[in-house]
């Protein structure tokens, strides 16, 4: 058998036709065709020889054998780049349709293959432009008007999804715990509010995670408070509370927030026209001056706003613009302060540091517990150095704390263990006093606080003896004056260095 391979690149594609319901042939018109893609088709020729020619008898099976499985089937190349839609008729399955020529005139409800036969005739272009209509609206174009119209769709479809993402992005999410604290609900608030008179919904959340769904009530009284601490400026669209992530959705209300708005200008108009009148007082009544300790007494007084709500203090500093932040949650009620960002600024500060400044202390505190680890059976020298570093270490000030491993066997001499560490206590005496132990687990320990009292004793009686032995060396040195030292002849001091130095 010999096959040859033949490349036809002018084989326009055949488009199948089928019989609408009146019984017409449907298929693009020619104009259409042209805006349909081509492609080359690949023709396989193949010759047989005489001895294999009857295994082949008739053209109908050759076609059949070339179209069939073998792998010579026609592969799927995917979707067609070119495939416009709106020019593909075969889409119609209604039996008329309704016409519209270039101008967007009416020309009347006519059958599908009329409205191909009119286009062909024109060499006109035939698109759809509606198929949910009864019946479905075509339309004819002329060549560059039809490219016009595409372009025009594409950029309305685009402008379309644009305004789809936008509206899904006016959506903002705020998540909470059952639990949350007094600080991150002003927070979501604050934020729940600015998004509000942004014009923005908002979707509350509270997520229950595992054993959390049996706090659902406090959960929903959450949401209930947050949404009264919005209060008129937000109105409820929609809400779940069936499920574990319930939530709830807040639509705002632009004349109540239009009308705070206006309130607001007025008061800020009434606060500047007060302003003004007070920095130009009348000449006929001075102002007296205060004396400073009333002056003092007044800022006191008025530093402190009263007993409010979270939500009328997230209120007074979003209409003043200061910064809400939590001095302290111990209060009953939580004392919260307003700042000036530069204040805050400085506070914050302050706090990090205050806060450094304990940590360094808690790390002094805890370097200041000193360890030393022994095994049950300890010599005798290591046992001394131990013993002279514990003291060492409690003149200096320093708890000791004493360990005894035991790992594996060793657990069975658990009790020579326990009676090291109570020599070694008795060996330090009454300079250091137990603090805590432990002689239940396998790491056993003692922990031995220094006694100053006693220290301090100690370190009196050494002093004492040095000055004792400082007197005694000093009164050894000077002879009293009243008896002289005789003169030694040389010939004594001479035999007196030769028997000294005959040891």
């Amino acid at each position: 058998m010999v096959v040859g391979l033949a490349f036809a690149p002018g084989v326009p594609r055949v488009v199948p036709r089928r019989l609408a319901a009146g019984g017409h042939a449907m298929a693009c018109s020619s104009s259409s065709a042209r805006f349909m893609a081509r492609r080359p088709r690949l023709v396989v020729v193949a010759r047989y020889n005489a001895s294999s020619s009857s295994s082949y008898e008739s053209d109908e099976e050759e076609e059949e054998g070339f179209g069939g499985g073998g792998g010579w089937g026609r592969r799927d190349r995917g979707p067609d780049p070119d495939y416009d839609p709106a020019l593909d008729i075969e889409r119609i399955e209604a039996s008329t349709v309704r016409l519209l020529d270039e101008e967007k005139r009416m020309v009347g409800v006519v059958s599908v293959s009329e409205a191909v036969q009119i286009a062909d005739e024109n060499d006109l272009i035939l698109a759809i432009l509606s198929l949910d209509g009864d019946p479905p609206v075509l339309r004819l174009f002329q060549e560059k008007d039809y490219k016009k119209h595409k372009y025009e769709q594409q950029k309305k479809k685009r402008t379309q999804q644009k305004r789809s993402v936008a509206k899904r992005m006016g959506l903002k999410e705020l998540k909470m715990g059952y639990n949350i604290d007094i600080h991150d609900y002003s927070v979501r608030l604050k934020a729940a509010r600015k998004f509000l008179k942004a014009g923005d919904k908002v979707k509350i959340m509270v997520n229950l995670k595992g054993r959390e769904n049996l706090y659902k009530k406090q959960a929903i009284e959450l949401l209930r408070r947050f949404q009264n601490d919005v209060g008129e400026m937000a109105t409820e669209e929609s809400k779940n509370f069936q499920e574990r992530n319930i939530y709830l959705v807040l639509v705002p209300n632009k004349i109540a927030i239009q009308k705070e708005q206006d309130e607001l200008n007025k008061k800020d108009t009434a606060i500047e026209d007060s302003d003004q009148s007070d920095d130009q007082p009348e000449e006929s009544e001075p102002v007296p001056a205060q004396p400073e300790e009333s002056k003092e007494t007044e800022t006191e007084v008025s530093a402190n706003v009263g007993v409010v709500s979270v939500s009328e203090a997230v209120q007074i500093a979003d209409e003043n613009d200061l910064i809400l932040a939590i001095l302290s949650l111990d209060g009953d009620p939580p004392v919260l302060r307003l700042f000036q960002e530069k204040d805050y600024k400085k506070h914050k500060y302050e706090q990090q540091k205050k806060k450094r400044t304990q940590q360094k202390r808690s790390v002094a505190k805890r370097m200041g517990l000193k360890e030393l680890k022994m095994g049950y059976n300890i010599d005798i020298h290591d046992y001394s150095v131990r013993l002279k570093a514990a003291r060492k270490f409690l003149k200096a000030g320093d708890k000791v704390k004493i360990m005894v491993n035991l790992k594996g066997r060793e657990n069975l001499y658990k009790k020579q263990a326990i009676e090291l560490l109570r020599r070694f206590q008795n060996d330090v005496g009454e300079m250091a006093t137990e603090e805590s132990k432990n002689f239940q687990e396998r790491n056993i320990y003692l922990v031995l606080v220094p006694n100053k009292i006693a220290i301090q004793k100690e370190q009196d009686e050494l002093n004492k003896k040095d000055t004792a032995i400082e007197d005694s060396d000093q009164s050894d040195d000077q002879p009293e004056e009243s008896e002289p030292v005789p003169a030694q002849p040389e010939e004594s001091k001479e035999t007196e260095t030769e028997v000294s130095a005959n040891v």
